[in-house]
């Protein structure tokens, strides 16, 4: 059993006049706010009001960097030079750490969104790039990655905090990867299909896959998503994890740091 968890949403999604999400909600539930850097989605009035309303209720502030592609928010993959995505990242960070500073907040965490999440996961080469650059810009960061995933790893052989995550509101294939949005499988919209995905990750460290179940080395964090799991569903998510023994809290906060 799974002593301690977090529990992370993407917010801070809507763009100019354009809302979208339960921001206001969803951030009494959560214990992570990933925050978008308006390249996928956000925008500065937008940053700002997010990482004050993550403030107010102690919910640890993350990036939430993609890639820059507003039409497609961030989910179609992108063919750029390695050295290009480190930066589109480094930039998103520095703009959120900006607001943050302002804040008087820290941001503790970084986690990709969308296309580039997917890409680092299951790209070697980029995943090495992309933590190394994290890692030289600040090695207090924790990186946020799927569990199993490239981007795991490497995270943890260059010395980084590394948050593993599964994303319960998604489908895994037979691999272990996760399921692109638009495919068949890709989106776990039944409340108690959700449910059961806690449970299983919680009590017996696995995640359902197309070909079963991937055992996994070990979760820090669990993630979800607007449109797929609503507040109820997120309300009973807690009340499962309560009556696991399972205690909720950001990742950088665990006593004695994620293991």
């Amino acid at each position: 059993m799974i002593e301690f968890i977090d529990i992370g949403c993407d917010v801070g999604e809507g763009f100019g006049v354009y809302s979208y999400g339960y921001d206001q909600e969803v951030m009494e539930l959560i214990t992570s706010a990933n925050i978008a850097c308006g390249f996928h989605a956000g925008d500065p009035v937008i940053m700002r009001e997010t990482i004050d309303l993550a403030a107010g209720l102690g919910v640890a502030v993350g990036a939430h960097p993609g890639l820059p592609d507003l039409l497609g928010f961030g989910r179609r993959p992108m063919k750029a030079p390695v050295q290009d995505l480190c930066d589109y990242v480094i930039y998103q960070i520095g703009a959120l750490e900006a607001f943050c500073r302002l804040a008087g907040v820290k941001i503790e965490h970084v986690k990709f969104h969308g296309a580039l999440a997917r890409m680092s996961a299951e790209d070697r080469g980029l995943a090495a790039a992309l933590a190394t650059r994290i890692r030289s810009y600040s090695k207090d960061l924790i990186l946020v990655a799927s569990a199993g995933s490239a981007l795991e790893e490497a995270g943890i052989e260059l010395g980084l905090t590394v948050a593993s995550e599964v994303l319960v509101d998604r489908g895994y294939d037979s691999a272990g990867r996760l399921i692109p949005v638009r495919d068949p499988g890709g989106v776990v919209s039944d409340p108690q299909r959700v449910l059961e995905q806690v449970e299983e990750v919680v009590a017996r460290s696995r995640v359902k896959t197309g070909g079963g179940y991937m055992p996994l080395q070990q979760v820090h964090t669990l993630g979800f998503h607007y449109g797929t799991t609503g507040i109820e569903t997120v309300r009973e998510i807690h009340r499962s994890l309560k009556m696991m023994g399972t205690k909720v809290m950001p990742v950088g906060r665990f006593p004695g740091g994620p293991s």
